[in-house]
This record gives structure tokens, sequence and C-alpha cells, in this order.
């Protein structure tokens, strides 16, 4: 039995390691482990641009997401400050205009935080695997968008809209009927 020299057992050990297109000729000694490396190192460019492309389609989708919570909050931020100005400066004749501008913002936040697209953002993103770690900010913030958006789609804008023209106006009678402490006034 003939020795094989050290460079033909290295070339043979990493052949059977490394992938060889069949359309290419076999390469000896190191040659072949040149070969090999080249080619496993190439595919492995093309699964890296595959995952970052999914990534970068990843990343479009969570700043979609963070874009669209991010104008449902600014709207919601509008209603809390004729909310504070209700409960501070309203004049009492106002009480029944400002129940109908909260309503009507409650109305917009509703709709905004439960439209087709915010749910189709974040059913997107839960299927992907490019969120992180459990911990990581996105995974965390795509968990709370999930929660807000389930919470929040089950309940018609309807009744959204009436809680908070109610709670306006229920505000401006318990003031005066505190104020009168007559709290027979605040009764449904």
């Amino acid at each position: 039995m003939p020795l094989t020299p050290p460079h033909q057992k290295f070339a043979g050990f990493w052949k059977s390691v490394l992938p060889f297109p069949r359309h290419l000729p076999q390469y000896d000694g190191p040659t072949a482990v040149l070969v090999g490396l080249i080619i496993t190192f190439s595919e492995k460019r093309k699964k890296n641009k595959v995952v970052q492309q999914m990534t970068e389609q990843s990343q479009t989708l969570y700043d979609q997401l963070i874009e669209e919570t991010t104008r449902t909050a600014l709207l919601a931020s509008c209603s809390a400050v004729l909310g504070w100005d209700e409960q501070t400066y309203l004049p009492p004749g106002g009480a029944e205009h400002r129940a109908n501008q909260l309503s009507l913002l409650a109305g917009m936040v509703h709709e905004r935080a439960t439209s087709s697209r915010v749910g189709e953002l974040i059913l997107a993103l839960e299927e992907g695997e490019d969120l992180g770690e459990e911990d990581s900010p996105k995974n965390v913030n795509v968990r709370e968008a999930r929660r807000v958006f389930d919470r929040a789609t089950k309940l018609p804008r309807k009744l959204v809209e009436e809680i908070s023209r109610v709670s306006t106006l229920s505000q401006q009678v318990w003031v005066e009927a505190r104020g009168k402490v007559d709290f027979k006034l605040f009764l449904p």
C-alpha cells in the first residue's frame, strides 16, 4: 500500500468537508482547499445578502410601525392637552363643545390605532425572526404594539367616542356637584 503525501491527505479531507460543484474539475492539494474555501465563502456571502435583505425589509416594516404609532400618540396627546384645558380653564358653558372635540379625537385615535395597516405591520414583524432577543427594544416594542392593538380592536369606535364624550360632560357635572355639595347632580 503506497503512502499518500501529506498535502494530498489534507486535500482529500477538505474535499470531503467543503462543497465542490460537480461542474468544476476536481483539484488536488492546496488548490482543492483554496477552491473549496472560495466556493464556501461565496455561498455564505449569498446567504448573508439574503439575510441582510430580510433584515432591511424587517427594519423598514419596523420603521413604518414606529411611524404609525408615533402619529397615533401625537394625536392622542392633542386630546390630552384639550382634557387638561377642560379641567383647568374651561368656562362652564363650553363643556358640550369640548366633549364633542374630545369625542372626535378619541374616535380618530381609535381608528388609527386599529387600522388594518398597523395589524399587518405587527403580524409581518412577528412572523419574521429579525427582532433580536426577547428583551431587545424592537421585540418589546412590537409586543407592546400587539397588546395595544388587540385591546383596542375589541372596542367599537362609537363606544370609544361615547365614553370620551360622557367622561368630559360628567367631569363638569362633578365639579358643579362638589361645589354645591349636592351629589345628586352627579347621578345618571
